[in-house]
């Protein structure tokens, strides 16, 4: 588990490298490609440098967003399964207040989310309905979107203040606690 959260801390850090970067390359190179096409000033091959460019880059910000979007995925499958463990009938009502959630259920309904996203179906009402509060209180950057076009989990990760493992091993060990 500790190794999960050192891989997501280095993807995210890796990710603000590359975003200084990558973010101001796709922007240039496409701007580049836009400007030179409608000015028709450079050859087909000048053009296609600059396309191939600001497609490199965007494929680079999400080879890395995807990466770490996993990872986060990872970490919510975790916390999912040793909450069926420990509270198997009365899971989803453990843990600390997130917003006016139950920190399991937003365990479980985000796990739910970004394990299934890409089945491209609607998630079920209950975790559209956890994403919604999570938007609505804490902030969740989702809004427009159909919660099929992407994992939240690293978002979700974010928002549960789980920056690195002893965070999560905090409120783990508490979740768990049986009194």
């Amino acid at each position: 588990m500790i190794s999960l959260f050192e891989a997501l801390q280095t993807a995210d850090m890796r990710a603000e490298m590359e975003l200084r970067y990558l973010e101001p390359a796709y922007r240039h190179y496409s701007f580049e490609f836009e400007c030179q096409s409608s000015l028709a000033r450079y050859d087909g091959e000048r053009l296609n440098h600059y396309n191939l460019r600001a497609t490199e880059a965007r494929e680079a910000l999400l080879l890395i967003d995807t990466a770490s979007a996993s990872v986060a995925g990872a970490i919510l499958q975790t916390s999912r399964q040793c909450v069926s463990m420990a509270w198997p009938k009365e899971r989803l009502n453990k843990g600390r207040l997130v917003g006016s959630q139950t920190l399991s259920s937003v365990i479980w309904y985000t796990r739910n989310q970004a394990l299934h996203f890409e089945d491209g179906i609607p998630n079920n009402p209950n975790t559209l309905k956890c994403i919604e509060l999570l938007e609505v209180e804490m902030g969740l950057q989702s809004t427009g979107l159909d919660h099929t076009s992407r994992s939240l989990a690293r978002d979700v990760i974010r928002i549960l203040g789980w920056v690195d493992y002893a965070s999560y091993a905090k409120d783990m060990v508490r979740l768990l606690e049986k009194s």
